[in-house]
């Protein structure tokens, strides 16, 4: 690195540096928005914001029956589908196998009254078949609310 020995040259540095802070100030400055800009951005954000949280209510808000809506049922599930392959003996054997299906069953019967059900129907090596009932649940809310 090269000394400064006298004035001349640290005044070149200093006239250097103002140079860049000035081009480097500028630069920052106008790519700033304006106030105006970002009023209007942040009530552009706060409105889909809000636009989000209704849709989120929407969805997972419960919707509940009058008195006059019969209930809605909904059954819902998943199931296990496994392929074996299998080599240990002298034939080689590939074979599919159902591992079980469970059933979800829900339903809102009235404003206090809901139902919920867990079945898995379970399907064994021998060939025999097995109906789980995992949980049962009819729930009462007596408060009002």
């Amino acid at each position: 690195m090269r000394e400064f020995t006298n004035s001349c040259d640290v005044r070149n540095r200093n006239l250097i540096w103002a140079i860049l802070i000035f081009v480097v100030g500028g630069v920052v400055g106008f790519a700033r928005p304006s106030q105006g800009e970002d009023i209007e951005r942040i009530q552009a954000l706060e409105g889909e914001v809000q636009a989000l949280r209704e849709q989120i209510d929407r969805v997972f808000t419960p919707q509940i029956p009058d008195e006059t809506t019969p209930p809605k049922l909904q059954i819902r599930g998943f199931g296990n589908l496994d392929y074996q392959f299998d080599t240990s003996t002298d034939e080689t054997t590939n074979n599919f196998a159902n591992g079980g299906v469970d059933l979800f069953i829900t339903s809102q019967i009235s404003r206090k009254l809901s139902f919920l059900n867990e079945t898995v129907f379970e399907f064994g090596e021998g060939g025999e078949n097995i109906l789980d009932i995992e949980r049962v649940l009819l729930k009462y809310e007596h408060a009002d609310g």
